[in-house]
């Protein structure tokens, strides 16, 4: 398991919020803050900010606007 111990990020959410990724979670095997972090690197994979393999490991493809603008 990897140990994250370059920066810490607190955030609030609602109670409705925190019970339901709670519940995923743990139906998941994972820990809370292992799917905050892949939820997050997936919104920025979206976003186009992750490489092309980074994207396709979190199950995120590549847009055809993105894959012409590497070709050029």
């Amino acid at each position: 398991m990897r140990k994250y111990t370059e920066g810490r990020i607190d955030v609030w959410v609602g109670e409705d919020l925190k019970r339901l990724t709670s519940k995923v979670a743990r139906a998941r095997g994972e820990t809370l803050s292992s799917m905050i972090r892949r939820a997050l690197k997936r919104e920025l994979a979206l976003l186009g900010y992750l490489s092309d393999e980074e994207m396709k490991a979190l199950g995120v493809t590549v847009s055809k606007s993105k894959e012409e603008d590497s070709l050029h």
